[in-house]
C-alpha cells in the first residue's frame, strides 16, 4: 500500500478549472462513495477468505513440524505445504493490497470535506487490517520494521483526516517500536528453562532469518539472535526440548 499521502493527495477540487488551451472545463464529477463502499465490501470478503486459507496452511504446517522425530510422510507433507504457502501468501498479499486500495478510494472521495460515517468506517477497517496483519508479520517472521510500517501507515490516515486513531492502534504501534530491539532490562529477566513462548512474550519474536539450528555434541541447539539497544547482538540458546539454557548480551564482544 502506498504511503497515505499518495492516497489522500487526490482530494477533489470544486469549481471550474482551466485547460491547457485556456478554455474552461468542468471539474470531474464527485466519486460514487456508495459504489466505493460496495467495492470495499467485496475486497474485504476476499481478504478474509485469503486470511483463513493462509492461517489454515500455517497451522497444519506448524503442527506437523512439532512432531519429533518426523516420519518421511510427515516430511513430504511439510514440504508440500511449504510450496503451497508461497502461493497462498502471494494471493493474500494481493488481497490485502486490493482491500487497502478500496479503502483508500473511499478516503480519497472524502477529500478535504468533513469526515462522515463512510470515512470513519474506512478508517476503522484500515486500522483493523493493519493491526491484524502486523500481528501476523511479527508472530511468523519477527519483522518488527515491516509491522511498524503497516501500523504507522494506518495511523497516518487518521492524522491526515484530523481524526483520533483507536487506542488499540496506538498501543500496537508503541509495542512494536519497543520490541523491535531487545533491551537490557528485558534480557536480564530471562531464566533457565523458559519456553520459546515465554521468551517471545518477554523479549520479542526473533527475526526469522536470525533463527539458526545446529548440532553440538550430537544434541540439537537452536539460537535466536536479536539486535540490541546498544547496537550489538544478543544471542539466546535453546536445547532440543525447546528450553532456554544459555544467553549472552553481546556475542560480538566480551560482555
Amino acid at each position: 500500500m502506498h504511503r497515505r499521502a499518495n492516497a489522500l493527495a487526490a482530494a477533489l477540487m470544486a469549481g471550474v478549472m482551466l485547460s491547457c488551451s485556456g478554455r474552461p472545463e468542468a471539474a470531474s464529477p464527485l466519486p460514487d462513495i456508495a459504489g466505493g463502499m460496495a467495492r470495499s465490501k467485496v475486497a474485504r470478503a476476499a481478504l478474509l477468505k485469503a486470511w483463513d486459507d493462509l492461517d489454515s496452511l500455517r497451522n497444519e504446517s506448524e503442527s506437523l513440524a512439532s512432531r519429533q522425530p518426523p516420519t518421511p510422510a510427515v516430511t513430504d507433507r511439510i514440504n508440500e505445504l511449504e510450496n503451497r504457502l508461497t502461493r497462498v501468501q502471494a494471493a493474500f498479499d494481493a488481497a490485502y493490497n486490493a482491500d487497502q486500495a478500496a479503502l483508500a478510494d473511499i478516503l480519497n472521495s472524502v477529500g478535504n470535506s468533513a469526515v462522515g460515517p463512510e470515512a470513519i468506517v474506512a478508517l476503522n477497517l484500515c486500522a483493523e487490517s493493519a493491526m491484524r496483519y502486523a500481528r501476523d508479520v511479527i508472530d511468523h517472521s519477527g519483522d518488527y520494521r515491516r509491522a511498524i510500517g503497516l501500523l504507522d501507515t494506518a495511523r497516518g490516515y487518521f492524522d491526515d483526516l484530523h481524526a483520533a486513531p483507536p487506542r488499540a492502534l496506538t498501543d500496537a504501534l508503541q509495542r512494536a517500536r519497543e520490541y523491535r530491539l531487545i533491551t537490557r532490562a528485558r534480557f536480564d529477566r530471562l531464566a533457565t528453562g523458559m519456553t520459546g513462548t515465554q521468551v517471545r512474550a518477554l523479549v520479542g519474536v526473533p527475526f526469522s532469518g536470525n533463527v539458526h539450528r545446529s548440532k553440538v555434541d550430537g544434541n540439537g541447539v537452536t539460537s535466536w539472535l536479536y539486535g540490541s539497544e546498544d547496537n550489538s547482538v544478543a544471542a539466546l540458546y535453546f536445547d532440543d526440548r525447546g528450553m532456554l539454557y544459555a544467553w549472552k548480551w553481546n556475542v560480538m564482544g566480551g560482555n
